[in-house]
Formats: structure tokens, sequence, C-alpha cells
């Protein structure tokens, strides 16, 4: 059993093939499958923890293939003990390097991953990869008081919105004249922004206009009076 979990993954019982993720329950399964999955909506109850990609972590893992098949092997890189489901294993949540506890044991690094040293934020990001069941089994329980709680609390936001709108059917309307408010305030400084950084003319400036306008008319007029043979 306990090598099977090592192999197969946990949701398809299918042999394990790169990419593979876990979850917090110490979990594997294939990517792809994964993925399939989430994407049909068809998550078994016992995997109710996964509702999202962001809830699995993709391994970073050393592996070599099985003899006699085409399964794969995952090894410590830092030991090149096997995963075989005996042997301890976990895997930073950080940075999901999958190494063998005895090699982060022995180098006593709490802090870095020992595989590529990124930094560990905390413990609770250092997942083992041999939970018991009953272990799994508090996580599930916690997961499930946790989602309790969110639901309840979305419940009750929406009661004392549609309760708001029951007492006053007026308050989208007012919303509405607020956001319009709003939007003409906005408006109204962005305007005055462009005025402020736009440089009012100075006289003389303007008076260089005038004066060639002037100039250019008077010229005007000379060239017509010449092509009628007025002088």
């Amino acid at each position: 059993m306990a090598r099977a979990k090592a192999r197969l993954c946990a949701i398809s019982k299918d042999k394990l093939r790169q990419p593979i993720v876990i979850c917090r329950m110490g979990l594997l399964y294939n990517k792809e499958e994964m993925i399939k999955r989430l994407i049909e909506k068809n998550i078994p109850k016992a995997f109710r923890h996964i509702k999202k990609l962001k809830d699995v972590k993709e391994a970073q893992i050393q592996v070599r293939k099985n003899e006699g098949d085409d399964s794969i092997v995952i090894q410590c890189p830092i030991s090149q003990i096997e995963f075989n489901g005996f042997h301890k294993f976990i895997i930073n949540w950080s940075c999901g390097c999958v190494i063998s506890q005895e090699a982060q044991r022995e180098l006593k690094d709490q802090q870095k991953c020992i595989s590529c040293g990124e930094e560990v934020k905390s413990q609770e990001d250092v997942i083992s990869l041999n939970q018991t069941p009953d272990e799994q089994l508090a996580f599930l329980r916690d997961f499930d008081e946790q989602q309790r709680i969110a639901d309840e609390k979305a419940a009750s936001k929406k009661a004392n919105k549609k309760r708001t709108k029951r007492e006053n059917p007026d308050a989208d309307n007012l919303d509405d004249n607020e956001e319009v408010k709003e939007g003409d305030a906005k408006r109204q400084k962005l305007d005055d922004k462009h005025k402020e950084a736009v440089p009012e003319k100075s006289d003389a400036y303007k008076s260089l206009f005038t004066k060639q306008y002037e100039e250019n008319k008077d010229a005007d007029f000379l060239c017509r009076c010449v092509h009628r043979g007025l002088r």
C-alpha cells in the first residue's frame, strides 16, 4: 500500500508521470489528470480540499526509470534515497523541492531548502509525504471547519445585503448617484490638472501672432489689388 502511494496517482491510480503535483495532505497526482478533473469539476469528496490548481504544488523532483516497467521512482537529490512509501520524504511548499526528511534533518538548516537554497517561510510549508490516515483526517476536518466558517460569513453578508435592499429600496439608486457624482468629480479634477499643465500664453507671445496676422492680411490685400490692376 505504501509503495503504491509512491508510484501511483492518488486520484486516478494511474502510474505517476511528470509533471507531478502534491497536495497539503502529502498525496501525489499526475498534473494532467488534476487539471482535467478540475476543468470537468470531477473531484471526489475525499479530495475536496483541492478546488483550484493553486491548492496543489508542482513537485521539483529527481526521478529514475523503474527497472521492469515504465514507471518512475522518485529519489532524494541529496541522499539518493528512494521514495518508496517507507522512507520519509517532505516537500518544501515554497519552492516545490522534494527531498528525504533524513537529509533535511542531517543538514540542520530549517530556514532554507537544502536542494535549491530558497527560503522556507514557515514550518507549516514543510509538508510530509508520509502522513498517516489520522493526520490526513485531521487535516480534512480542519479544512471543513474553515470552509464552514467561510460559507457562514458569505451567507451572512448576502443576507445583510438583501435586508438593506428590502428596508431601503432606493439604496441601489443612491449608490448609482454617488458613483455618478464621484465620476464627475474625477473628470473635473483631471480637467483642472490639464489646464494647470498648459501654461498661459503671455500678452507678448499672443501679440506676435496678432501682428503676423495683420501683416499677412495687408500683404494679401495688396496682392489682390495688383492682380486686378489697382495700385
